[in-house]
């Protein structure tokens, strides 16, 4: 591909800008033609063959209304149902007030500078074009016409933004009941046999994992319509695209509603009521083409420039910041665009995509990563439990077997999962940083993944079992780092919590050869309890240090490493003792303060005539007792 020759700016002078065309009729189509008229622009054309005809009714946060309203300082206003129809109308309508000139038509190519356009009837005419902006989505009509032209030199590129690991999909309108409640993906309630049946239900239509598909049930507002979206099987046959949609309905259906699709749409026969799809996300570069005064200067936006991905939502704002991005490129006099600040238009595009990239793939692989240790883990203990209940040889047999396969998966999500949340707060200087530590990275949770993966059977996995042995030494040299590190700012308490966990990972699963480093935690964890007044575990850790520390290889090492265990252990010792001295202090003072007013007791018994006396001479003893205990106490005092 050849790069766009550079530019700061191209003026009317040197390629006319007076007819501006937009095609494709979407909500970013028809936003760019809105804001191009109310920047005063004359010729502003939209073309598009479903123009004014808007079915969809994929469901948006009201925030995507707010963007758009703002932007065009209209009102974009949503039904219950908050459509992508309702904004692509509502455009529409604001379009046509705006004396847009829109055609219902398809581009069909470049004519000089002018493009060829064919209605309805496949009649072809030319209309003037110096300006066309792509806004046709992922079918990206004009880009790939452009690189039609230039087969050998193609001008624009595509390149993925997002990795999915199963890009089919499918879409389903389907009946449902008003009171239809669409739980969130949780089986626990649900028996291990009608979960596994659930599972070979889907693995019989083609789909090759355990674990479920993505899906959800989108419910149209007093209505008993619906959505449903779901991940789908490569190669899924038509006949079988009713049948995949029902299995998938019927995994979260405890209401035990009747699955019924939708019928065809008579009014609109583009409208589908399945539709199978293939979801590859792809941005363009660069942002724009230009031969001067041979082809019309090619921009593009929307999903033309960038696509998301549609569970996430935020595809049309992330569109209209694009959108905003062009419009402040334009110089605008007289009702013409006079100056494109290309460069910058380049420059700040560049940098815009590579922010909504990044967002896009760190948010896809969060939830893909969160479902499917979720998912997995609760895969486990489903078919560890329906393993327990079979009743028949061969029943536990192939119920084996697949648990076999799915910890084999599983082992390696948990890995995965945790390489990816260490990844991010790794520091060299103190192991970790604890800065980017948050809710959904912690290094607990980064600890139990590779504990939990380690002692997950199968256990003859020799390459998996090293690549996780390597990970959990890794984190266990960091988790002392850090430590370290805290101990020197004073924060004892994070500093045992790291050092004990280090001191977990070495002594599980790497005593034999990291003898020194175990006894050096210990140590470390000695002194810090120490400090706590926590004797009784100082003690105890001792104990432990001196057995390892025995072990290790004669010389002074060795016997430095005894002379400081036992240090802090007598340390410990005389503390404690110290402590039961206070104590002792304290109950003496204690017992003379009650031994006193007890004596002023009897003496106002003596005195009183109705005392009886075998209770009084019981007291007596009592007082007589204390009287020892306290004299006793106060030679432990001396002592």
């Amino acid at each position: 591909m050849s790069v766009a020759r550079s530019l700061d700016t191209i003026t009317s002078a040197e390629h006319p800008m007076k007819h501006v065309v937009v095609v494709g009729g979407g909500p970013i189509g028809l936003l760019v033609a809105c804001k191009l008229k109310q920047l005063g622009l004359d010729s502003v054309t939209l073309i598009d063959h479903r123009a004014g005809t808007y079915v969809r009714s994929s469901d948006y946060v009201n925030d995507v209304f707010h963007v758009f309203t703002q932007m065009l300082g209209l009102p974009v206003t949503a039904s219950k149902g908050r459509h992508i129809k309702d904004i692509e109308r509502e455009l529409y309508k604001h379009a046509a007030s705006l004396g847009v000139t829109i055609l219902n038509c398809k581009f069909k190519d470049f004519d000089g500078l002018g493009l060829k356009i064919q209605d309805s009837e496949e009649k072809t005419s030319t209309i003037p074009c110096d300006i066309v902006i792509d806004c046709t989505g992922n079918t990206r009509a004009v880009i790939h016409k452009v690189n039609e032209h230039f087969p050998q030199d193609p001008k624009f590129t595509l390149s993925p933004n997002v990795i999915l690991t199963n890009p089919y999909h499918m879409h389903a309108r389907i009946k449902i009941d008003n009171n239809y409640y669409f739980p969130p993906r949780e089986y626990q309630n649900v028996n291990s046999i009608d979960y596994i049946k659930k599972v070979e239900s889907l693995r019989r239509l083609g789909w090759n994992e355990f674990v479920l598909p993505y899906h959800y049930v989108n419910k149209f507002p007093s209505k008993n319509k619906a959505n449903l979206y779901t991940e789908a099987p490569a190669n899924l046959l038509p006949e079988q695209y009713q049948e995949w949609a029902q299995a998938v309905f019927e995994l979260n259906n405890i209401m035990h509603s009747p699955f019924e699709l939708h019928k065809d749409s008579k009014k609109y026969p583009n409208k589908k009521t399945i539709s199978y799809f293939k979801m590859q996300p792809q941005k363009v570069e660069p942002a724009y083409f230009y031969q001067e005064k041979k082809y019309p200067i090619v921009f593009h936006a929307g999903d033309a420039t960038c696509e998301g991905v549609y569970v996430m939502g935020i595809g049309l704002i992330y569109g209209t910041q694009r959108v905003t991005c062009f419009l402040n490129s334009l110089i605008i006099k007289d009702n013409e665009i006079v100056q494109i600040k290309i460069q910058d238009y380049q420059k700040s595009l560049t940098e815009m995509l590579k922010r909504h990239s990044n967002s896009v793939n760190k948010t896809v692989k969060e939830v893909l990563n969160e479902r499917l240790i979720k998912d997995y883990t609760q895969l486990h203990e489903k078919y560890s439990d329906a393993y327990k209940k079979a009743t028949t040889p061969q029943d536990k047999k192939v119920i084996e077997s697949e648990l076999e396969l799915i910890n084999i998966d599983y082992k390696e999500q948990l890995y995965q999962n945790a390489i990816r949340l260490m990844t991010p707060i790794k520091q060299e200087d103190t192991g970790f940083d604890l800065s980017k530590i948050n809710a959904k990275i912690d290094i607990d949770t980064i600890f139990k993944s590779l504990n939990d993966a380690i002692q997950l059977p199968p256990l003859t996995l020799p390459a998996d079992k090293v690549k996780i042995r390597l990970a959990l030494l890794d984190m266990a040299k960091r988790c002392q780092l850090l430590a370290k590190n805290l101990y020197e700012q004073a924060k004892y308490g994070l500093a045992e919590k790291y050092f004990s966990m280090s001191l977990n990972i070495y002594s599980t699963y790497f005593t034999d050869k990291y003898r020194e480093e175990v006894s050096v935690l210990y140590s470390n964890l000695m002194i810090l309890k120490n400090k706590r007044n926590d004797f009784i575990s100082v003690l105890k850790l001792a104990d432990k240090a001196l057995e390892v520390s025995l072990t290790l290889p004669e010389g002074s090492l060795k016997d430095k490493k005894i002379a400081q265990i036992t240090y802090q252990k007598t340390k410990a010792i005389l503390q404690k003792t110290a402590a039961l001295t206070k104590q002792v202090e304290s109950h003496h003072s204690e017992i003379e303060k009650l031994t006193s007013q007890a004596e002023e007791g009897m003496n106002l018994l003596r005195e009183n005539k109705y005392s009886k006396g075998a209770a009084v001479e019981i007291l007596k003893k009592e007082l007589n007792d204390l009287k020892k205990i306290s004299t006793d106490s106060a030679q432990n005092k001396k002592i």
